[in-house]
């Protein structure tokens, strides 16, 4: 690929303000947003409102929602109205951090971030990416962008591991789940075996995480779907495949990851 280096400053030069400006599109959304002096070191996440870039661009409201409603068909934005924050969800791939020091410099603009379902996409895309680049890089991301809600579920997951090396059951034994539900998780199981090749039993420790995915308002589709994307990018990988497992698929912070993978659509309805 090729690569170049643009001065985000251009935005604010006189002689480059003189020049034709940018008709309303998608197309040309997409470059203000990839350039744009209220882009942060933190890769593809924005706050900012439909007033600013409308005021930013010189373009009608109608322009920007119509330029959003393009990106959001794409793919290659997401939009929340309410908290007024951008996504592009790929951002990062683009523009991985190339030292610690980087990372650590994200955590002010983050905490800049109102909460909200896209910083929680882009958390979880943040981490799946920088689990590929070494324990190191992973530790200083969630101690410098940190998210309450997920350091609790990461506190349980480590005791599970815990118990699991002490000798001690991972999970209580199921008892009076819905027998549909269980069903369903039984199926999705075998699915999971078929598309590997594998043999994982139907006991507890594999059933109940995806059958916690299946009440959590996962449906029979999405789980069938996330484990033929997860299959098809690793399966020919002799270190990745290792991963086609329940506990790693039907993990709740990951499983979200991959549904967000899934459908990358945005959470805010621009068509007003």
């Amino acid at each position: 690929m090729r690569y170049r280096k643009i001065d985000m400053k251009m935005w604010g030069d006189e002689k480059f303000r003189r020049l034709s400006p940018l008709p309303p599109s998608g197309q040309s959304l997409f470059i203000y947003l990839l350039t744009s002096p209220f882009a942060t070191s933190l890769p593809g996440i924005y706050k900012i409102g439909l007033g600013t870039l409308q005021d930013e661009l010189g373009w009608s409201m109608e322009g920007i929602r119509e330029g959003i409603r393009e990106g959001i068909r794409e793919g290659i934005i997401r939009y929340d109205d309410k908290a007024r924050v951008l996504l592009i969800p790929n951002a990062i791939k683009y523009n991985p951090p190339q030292s610690l020091n980087v990372i650590k410099s994200w955590g002010i603009h983050w905490d800049e971030i109102p909460e909200c379902e896209l910083k929680m996409a882009s958390y979880q895309a943040f981490e799946g990416f920088l689990e590929g680049m070494g324990e190191g890089f992973l530790y200083a991301f969630r101690e410098s962008c940190r998210m309450p809600c997920l350091i609790q579920e990461q506190e349980q997951e480590q005791e599970q591991e815990e118990h699991s090396m002490s000798g001690k059951p991972d999970f209580a034994p199921l008892k009076n789940e819905n027998l549909e539900i269980k069903k369903q998780a039984i199926e999705i199981l075998n699915f999971l075996n078929e598309a590997t090749g594998r043999n994982y039993r139907p006991v507890d420790t594999n059933l109940k995480l995806i059958i916690a995915r299946l009440k959590s308002g996962a449906t029979f589709k999405n789980c069938k779907a996330v484990i033929v994307r997860k299959v098809d990018a690793w399966a020919a990988d002799a270190k990745m495949s290792d991963y086609l497992r329940p506990a790693t698929l039907f993990n709740a912070t990951k499983f979200e990851q991959y549904m967000g993978e899934l459908y990358l659509g945005g959470s805010e309805d621009v068509s007003k």
